[in-house]
Parts: structure tokens; C-alpha cells; sequence
């Protein structure tokens, strides 16, 4: 974690007057005939209630917590070659995956400088936010609340450079990773997940939009993986398959692969959305969910009804249900075969 933290001291000192100097040249460029801002402030914040059984004896069942706070930094949309963007806040978000835990560390979530130096074509580097997967890293940006089984093991930002190409309909990206915001991520005993690399390619038509994926962690796992996303009259649908593998000599005893899809399904009306979200997972013992020897498969569904009572506000309700064959353990100790939880959250966008 010390490591982690000089680091990011030096990313920060060293991006801050790169913003500034960026933000000063970017400032009155003209784009497609119109003078554009030269920076872009965002984020977001959402807090609640949160329930869930099967903490075992010492875990607690029920907990408010402070899910998401972010506010985001960026030069806006122009054509210089030279660009930043800075996320600083921090992430507690339940998973149907694992208890309930403690608040996050105030921090840097991301922090990156870019240099496009043709019209398809450039490279981004810091800490960077991973391609790979559907769901987004703050909650707020979901229809779901609690992040589900197969995205719970998707990864998180890492310190890397990435070199990027779009053009149309079409993007690329090839990215290496060194050491992770989540050191402990991917562990095997003492064993830390520390460099990785990335490719991916996705297309975006009026049927839809997709993306294929690899994630590989030098002898230690691999993903693959595709999402898909469109709508269907008036309801949006989504599917998400995931095909991790341990690799090496790496890994507990057990199946070496685990098999993972969700399928997003969601209608909206004016001010209230209903998001379900259906989830299968098939680790044959190997870990990969769920750190536990005895469970096989998984499965999960969630709803989450939500009221926007303005365009960047929302209350949600969530309830979801977790299958998994002595998974779970409850207030005794005992063995239990599925975990309910529920969940308020109260958020806002800007």
C-alpha cells in the first residue's frame, strides 16, 4: 500500500501542472465552428442502507454506508493533441459475491494524461481505468446497486499506459498494467497480481454495441470475455460472458476454469426504471467467484426499481437473491445455501 502511495504522490505532482498547462492550451479551441469549454467538472455521490444474510457469526447483517463520492476533472472534447482526466474520491459498493464491508480510503481512483497524436490513433498513461467488462466501477453509473457475481471479478484500475485507435464505428485498445489500486486483488496466498495486460476491440452500429476482451495476468489468470448491449422497442437489454482460467502452476486444487454470464434486462418510463439483472456462474470448484472449495455453481437475480425525481437525482430500492449450495453461513455458524439482500440508496449525478 506504501508503494502504491509515493507513486500516486508522484503521478499527482506531476500531473498537476500538466493539467493546468493543458487546460490553459486546450482553453478557446474551436470544434466544428463552436469555442468549447477547456475543462469538463463531473462526478457524483449516492449513500444507503444495506442488508444481507449469511454474514456468518461475525459479520454484520445490516449497514448504512457512503457507496460512492467522485468528482471528476477532464479537458473537454476539443481537437488538441493534448488531454488529462483526474477522478478523486472513493468506492464501498456491496457485491453479491462477498459481506458487507467497511468504508473505502479517500483517494485518487483515477488519474491519466493523453496524447493523441494522429485522427485514430493515441496513448494514455497513469492510473487508468481497465476496458474490460460491463459494469461500471461506480454504482451510480448502473442500473444495479450491488455489483453482481460475474462483474464482482472483473478488474479494477491500475497504474499502466494504454495506446488507443477508433475509427467509425470501430475502437481498439492494447494496455499493460504494472501495480494494481486493489493491491490485493487476484492474490494466491502471498502472491500479488501486480502486472497485467489488455486487449480490446468493440463496434458500435444502430443494432447495438459490443466489445470482445482478454485480460491476462501473467502466471496467474486470464480473461476473456464480451459484453453486448441494445434495445429492443421500448426495453434495453444487455448480456455480459465471462471465461476466466487459472494459469501456471497458479491456483487452488480444482477446476482450472469458471464460466460466467449476466443478462441485463431493463424498461423505463418517465421517472421510475425497473432494472433485473440475471446471473449464472459456473466455477467448478476452482475459486473464482467464490472463494470456497465446496461450491460448484452460482446463480443471482436482482431487481432494482428506481425513482428519478430529477435528471441527476435518484432513489433506488434494490432486492436480490445469491443460490450457491452451502455457500453462505449464518449467525450460528451454520451452512446456508443462499443469500438474501436488500438494499436503499439515495444518488446524485452532476
Amino acid at each position: 500500500m506504501e508503494t502504491h502511495r509515493r507513486r500516486l504522490k508522484y503521478l499527482l505532482l506531476w500531473l498537476a501542472p500538466a493539467a493546468i498547462a493543458i487546460g490553459a492550451a486546450a482553453g478557446g479551441a474551436q470544434t466544428d465552428g463552436a469555442t468549447r469549454p477547456a475543462l469538463a467538472v463531473g462526478g457524483g455521490l449516492s449513500a444507503g442502507w444495506f442488508y444481507a444474510s449469511g454474514q456468518g457469526p461475525d459479520g454484520t447483517p445490516h449497514q448504512p454506508a457512503l457507496t460512492n463520492v467522485l468528482v471528476t476533472l477532464a479537458t473537454a472534447e476539443t481537437r488538441a493533441p493534448l488531454g488529462f482526466a483526474l477522478g478523486l474520491g472513493a468506492v464501498a459498493a456491496p457485491s453479491l459475491a462477498a459481506n458487507l464491508g467497511g468504508p473505502a480510503d479517500l483517494g485518487a481512483e483515477y488519474a491519466l494524461v493523453t496524447w493523441r497524436f494522429s485522427r485514430s490513433m493515441g496513448v494514455a498513461a497513469g492510473l487508468l481505468q481497465p476496458s474490460s467488462g460491463y459494469e461500471d466501477t461506480y454504482t451510480f453509473n448502473n442500473a444495479n446497486l450491488a455489483t453482481g457475481l460475474v462483474a464482482s471479478q472483473q478488474p479494477y484500475n491500475a497504474y499502466g499506459g494504454a495506446l488507443q485507435w477508433e475509427h467509425g464505428p470501430l475502437r481498439a485498445l492494447a494496455a499493460v498494467y504494472g501495480d494494481r489500486l486493489a493491491a490485493e486483488e487476484y492474490a494466491v496466498g502471498s502472491r500479488l497480481a501486480d502486472r497485467a495486460w489488455e486487449a480490446d476491440f468493440g463496434i458500435e452500429t444502430s443494432a447495438g454495441a459490443g466489445h470482445l476482451y482478454h485480460y491476462h495476468v501473467p502466471r496467474l489468470r486470464a480473461l476473456t470475455g464480451a459484453a453486448w448491449q441494445c434495445e429492443v422497442r421500448t426495453v434495453d437489454l444487455a448480456i455480459n460472458a465471462d471465461w476466466w482460467r487459472w494459469t501456471g502452476a497458479a491456483g487452488p486444487v480444482g477446476a482450472r476454469h469458471a464460466v460466467g454470464v449476466a443478462i441485463y434486462v431493463q424498461r423505463d418510463w418517465p421517472v421510475l426504471s425497473l432494472p433485473l439483472r440475471l446471473e449464472a456462474v459456473r466455477q467448478g470448484r476452482s475459486q473464482v467467484y467464490l472463494d470456497n472449495p465446496g461450491v460448484d455453481a452460482l446463480a443471482a437475480v436482482t431487481m432494482t426499481p428506481t425513482w428519478h425525481p430529477a435528471e441527476t437525482g435518484y432513489v433506488r430500492l434494490e432486492t436480490s437473491w445469491v443460490a450457491a449450495r452451502r455457500a453462505f453461513t449464518d449467525a450460528r455458524g451454520r451452512a446456508r445455501d443462499g443469500r438474501l439482500a436488500g438494499a436503499m440508496e439515495l444518488g446524485y449525478r452532476f
